[in-house]
């Protein structure tokens, strides 16, 4: 497995890159802060996860995602926000994201999932 993770807290990314790498089936995992280059330049063909982080006030995230699910139809995303805005919830619906989660709540499915990736 390969995934990109984009977050702005490097605390965050670098935690969930840590917790990645030492999982077996996980090859590769590459991280970086949000801006559309950052995202283009590590999203590839190889690419089977992308874990994201959504902010409201970012509209130019929903393009860029809309872009990466039309260019890269096997990519899952992994949508994860503090915004418990609507627009985020009907976006990321849009845009047919594979999970939606929260950071204060989804602690435990976030880990759930990643577990899931990493091992099986």
């Amino acid at each position: 497995m390969n995934i990109v993770v984009i977050d702005d807290s490097e605390l965050f990314r670098s935690g969930v890159i840590s917790y990645l790498t030492k999982m077996p089936n996980i090859e590769e995992v590459n991280g970086g802060g949000y801006s559309e280059d950052n995202i283009w330049s590590m999203v590839n063909n190889n690419t089977d996860f992308l874990i994201i982080d959504f902010e409201h006030q970012r509209n130019i995230q929903f393009g860029i995602l809309k872009k990466l699910k039309s260019r890269f139809s096997n990519i899952k995303i992994i949508v994860i926000t503090g915004d418990r805005n609507r627009k985020v919830k009907y976006m990321s619906n849009k845009l047919e994201s594979d999970y939606l989660l929260f950071k204060d709540s989804d602690y435990i499915s976030f880990m759930n999932i990643l577990s899931n990736i990493g091992y099986n």
